[in-house]
């Protein structure tokens, strides 16, 4: 598991500024993101439906729970993930380019925002030609 219980009560904390323990539904997505799970809109959106989001709002003990569901229903493969960079590399030596790898988060499958992709990317160590090492990158993104 790539974060802990605890990391995820952090960053409900931080979503919950009121300190009320409970979330807006509209900051579900982003407190599940933040504290380190990657879901799709449609795992949110059933996530939601499970953990009381129909009330405009979720419990933090209903997010706990629905944080459990998802990794367990759906955890992190990072050789997998890494195979998936594979077909970008198209020199065969484990690095995409940052423009690229941006352009994959923006436009390939459940679509990160531009802001939501830089954001991602930022934590990658780019080298002077604008290329990152995926495989370190997934890790890096993982841990």
């Amino acid at each position: 598991m790539p974060t802990t219980e605890a990391d995820w009560g952090e960053m409900f904390k931080m979503m919950d500024a009121e300190g009320t323990g409970f979330i807006p539904t509209e900051k579900f997505s982003g407190c599940v993101r933040g504290a380190g799970l990657y879901p799709t809109e449609a795992h949110i959106k059933e996530m939601l439906e499970k953990g009381g989001g129909d009330k405009g709002k979720v419990s933090f003990d209903d997010y706990m729970s629905q944080m459990r569901w998802l990794s367990n229903k759906f955890p992190i493969d990072i050789d997998q993930i890494g195979e998936s960079f594979k077909m970008f590399d198209k020199d065969d030596n484990g690095m995409i380019n940052k423009a690229e790898l941006s352009h994959i988060l923006c436009g390939m499958g459940d679509k990160l925002t531009s802001e939501e992709a830089e954001e991602f990317i930022k934590e990658a160590k780019i080298d002077k030609d604008g290329n990152l090492l995926y495989m370190d990158f997934l890790g890096n993104v993982i841990d």
